[in-house]
């Protein structure tokens, strides 16, 4: 098998790979929104952070994480989605900016009396300080406060920019929680698309080598269209990276831009469907007995044919911007290694 063989094999490979690729991510993100899946993980983590053993700041029966998400500067945050109010569950942001965040718990602290009632502060920062002085040793939250303000000068820009820095940090690792589910997803979906659509990477391989011209043919249609499938162009961001995907806490996210709707996620994976068959691969469901692509009925060769649903669903785990970028390459040692035309074709008989 020549070298020109063995990329052209590549790129139709490396191209399936990016088509279900961007289908997981579809799917992992519209899965991600309908079980609101970055507000719980943000959640679980703001309830890890205001944790407090004391009892001190439950107010009717609310302990401080739910005031928390009921302060004005939080709640409003939220935005009810279609998804939310058809199941009837409450509605969190996905993100909380630091800043917010660090006023939002100042101002709980302060507004929290000795007999488990608030009021609105006085001075945010004289209040803050009572407040931490009046709390049990074995309270948490006085201990994080503590740490946070001790050895800095007594300010309210200074103590908000301690907070915002330990809240920074602690949302590295809810970024570390999120990225774990998100890529467990993904690779179940992973499989699952692979056994949906039926795509044996080993059944596809010895289709492409045996038949060089195929394999040619599917590398020329793959460069004439792979540009249009870029993941970085006119979408978010990779869910399974553990640096995109977290619930952000950013300011300047807060004017982020839309994320696409349900529908247009359901268009884009139709998109991809029909661009998959286009590739006239052994690709998809077949009720011919005789055709490769029909389930085998010997034990070995269904064992084979999972063995190469797991390859693809492992590949495809890699991520779609992965298999953008080894296309690229790919693109580029077929092109620099196209032989020039004879001098004799390039003149033009007069």
């Amino acid at each position: 098998m020549s070298n020109s063989s063995i990329i052209d094999i590549a790129i139709g490979l490396a191209f399936i790979y990016l088509l279900l690729s961007l289908v997981v991510t579809s799917l992992t993100e519209l899965i991600g929104r309908i079980a609101a899946l970055r507000s719980s993980t943000l959640k679980s983590g703001i309830e890890n952070l205001l944790k407090d053993s004391s009892q001190f700041f439950k107010v009717d029966g609310t302990v401080l994480s739910e005031r928390f998400y009921n302060h004005p500067l939080i709640k409003r945050l939220s935005n009810e989605r279609f998804i939310d109010k058809w199941t009837r569950r409450w509605s969190n942001p996905s993100y909380i900016p630091s800043d917010l965040f660090a006023r939002a718990l100042m101002d709980l602290i302060a507004s929290t009396n000795k007999d488990g009632t608030q009021q609105l502060p006085a001075n945010i920062l004289s209040d803050f300080g009572s407040t931490l002085k009046d709390l049990d040793d074995n309270s948490e939250i006085k201990r994080l406060m503590m740490s946070l303000t001790q050895d800095v000068q007594w300010e309210i820009k200074t103590v908000r920019e301690n907070i915002e820095k330990w809240y920074d940090e602690s949302m590295d690792r809810v970024s570390g929680w999120y990225a774990r589910k998100a890529q467990l997803i993904a690779l179940i979906l992973a499989l699952a698309v692979s056994i949906g659509f039926n795509v044996d990477s080993f059944l596809i391989y010895q289709a492409l080598k045996s038949n060089p011209a195929l394999a040619s043919a599917t590398a020329d249609f793959v460069v004439s269209q792979y540009n249009d499938f870029d993941p970085n162009k006119n979408q978010g961001k990779e869910i399974t990276s553990p640096k995109d995907s977290p619930p952000t806490t950013s300011s300047s996210d807060v004017a982020a831009p839309r994320p696409p709707s349900i529908e247009e996620q359901v268009n884009k994976i139709k998109s991809i469907e029909t661009t998959l068959y286009q590739l006239n691969l052994p690709i998809g469901w077949t009720c011919d007995r005789q055709d490769p692509r029909y389930f085998p009925n010997e034990l070995g060769d269904r064992f084979n044919k999972f063995v190469g649903w797991f390859f693809t669903a492992i590949a495809v785990s890699l991520g779609a911007p992965f298999w953008f970028d080894a296309l690229n390459k790919l693109v580029n040692i077929r092109a620099a290694g196209k032989k020039p035309k004879p001098e004799g074709e390039k003149k033009v008989k007069g």
